[in-house]
C-alpha cells in the first residue's frame, strides 16, 4: 500500500483572475457615470487636487455640514483656500487643458461669490453678537 498515489487535485485559478479584470472593468465604468446615467468624465490629478481644496473651502463656508449638527464658518480658511485655488491658476497659467482651465476658472468665481456672501452674513452676526462670544471670522 506504500505505493499507492495520493490523487492530484487540479485546481483552476485562472477564474479568479479574470473575474478581478471583469470586476475592475466594471468598476471603471460605474465610477465614470452619474447618479443621472451620463457619463462623466475622468479627472485629471490636477482637477482632482483643485476639487479637494474647493471642497474644503465649501466646508470652511459652512455649505457643507451633516444634518442636524451645527454648521462652522470658517472666513480666514475659506480666503486661504480660494488664495490658493488663485495661486495654483497664476503659476499654471498656460500649462493647463481647456477643461482643467474652465474647471478651475469655475471654481474660484463661484468660491469667490459665495465667500462675498458669507462674508456679509458673518460681520452681520457678529455686530449682533455680544463680544465675547467667538473669535472674529468664526460662527458656530
Amino acid at each position: 500500500m506504500a505505493d499507492e498515489q495520493e490523487p492530484l487535485i487540479h485546481i483552476d485559478e485562472d477564474w479568479k483572475s479574470q473575474v478581478e479584470k471583469e470586476r475592475e472593468a466594471l468598476d471603471d465604468e460605474v465610477e465614470n457615470v452619474s447618479e443621472e446615467g451620463e457619463e462623466r468624465p475622468e479627472l485629471s490629478l490636477f482637477e482632482y487636487h483643485v476639487s479637494g481644496i474647493a471642497a474644503n473651502c465649501t466646508i470652511a463656508l459652512g455649505l457643507v455640514g451633516q444634518e442636524g449638527e451645527q454648521v462652522m464658518v470658517d472666513i480666514p480658511m475659506a480666503r486661504q483656500m480660494i488664495d490658493t485655488l488663485i495661486m495654483l491658476k497664476e503659476k499654471t497659467e498656460g500649462n493647463l487643458s481647456e477643461g482643467e482651465a474652465a474647471n478651475l476658472d469655475e471654481a474660484v468665481t463661484e468660491l469667490e461669490r459665495v465667500f462675498i456672501i458669507r462674508e456679509q452674513q458673518v460681520s452681520e452676526m457678529q455686530m449682533n453678537q455680544p463680544p465675547d462670544a467667538t473669535p472674529p471670522g468664526i460662527i458656530q
